[in-house]
């Protein structure tokens, strides 16, 4: 499924044309293939797609007054689609949303009942992806915050590739989660990859509450043997 974002000549599409359905969603619109739409079987899409239907599940069990309070916070903190765009998630996606972060980062064992209370205390101002300075396939990333981190909270990493080419854009849904570190870290080297080649990288700051910041992007070709 793609999100689509309409030019000067088209102000709304809904539909099928040539194997493609349009339609809407609280993201935007959103064009997708009509027989069998894409299935990237990557293990840790798998253990999402697990960990939302189990959320599904649990969001049954709250009380209506927690689903209204989710609603409520939903309400209060838009989501940012691939264009930059806000948006208000619905009660439900809030809460999976949240809660499939923070289980992924936090390594927590139950759900969290309730939308968080208080702001982040931080984001990113700046990310940045340099060619390893010490090991071959090494790429070095840093970054400076916004506010005041906390080292209880952390920055997540995803990254996609190799590409042979940096011509390569459209990134933004192919990324893997690589690693999160310590929310005041403002460093990480990420190795093993594939020498000759394009990476790109993204980081986010991420509470221990599930509430995260907007990603920030950059790429780099990693260190190469002399």
């Amino acid at each position: 499924m793609a999100l689509v974002e309409y030019g000067i000549a088209i102000s709304s599409i809904r539909g099928s044309i040539g194997g493609t359905t349009y339609g809407a969603s609280s993201a935007g619109p959103i064009a997708k293939r009509k027989p069998n739409p894409v299935r990237r079987m990557r293990s840790v899409q798998s253990h999402n797609r697990s960990t939302m239907g189990w959320l599904a599940r649990q969001w049954g069990t709250l009380a209506i007054g927690v689903q209204e309070a989710w609603g409520a916070w939903a309400q209060n903190h838009p989501f940012i689609n691939k264009f930059g765009t806000p948006f208000v998630a619905q009660p439900m996606n809030a809460f999976q949303s949240i809660n499939l972060v923070a289980m992924r980062l936090g390594e927590l064992t139950d759900f969290i009942q309730d939308p968080p209370v208080a702001e982040l205390v931080a984001s990113l101002a700046s990310f940045t992806a340099t060619t390893g300075a010490t090991l071959a396939g090494d790429v070095d990333l840093a970054w400076t915050h916004n506010g005041t981190p906390d080292s209880g909270d952390f920055v997540e990493i995803a990254k996609c590739g190799p590409f042979l080419g940096n011509g390569k854009r459209q990134t933004f849904n192919q990324k893997v989660f690589d690693q999160a570190v310590a929310g005041d870290e403002v460093d990480v080297t990420i190795g093993g990859l594939t020498e000759l080649a394009y990476y790109h990288f993204f980081a986010r700051y991420v509470g221990a509450d599930g509430q995260k910041s907007a990603w920030f992007q950059a790429s780099a070709t990693p260190k190469v043997t002399v």
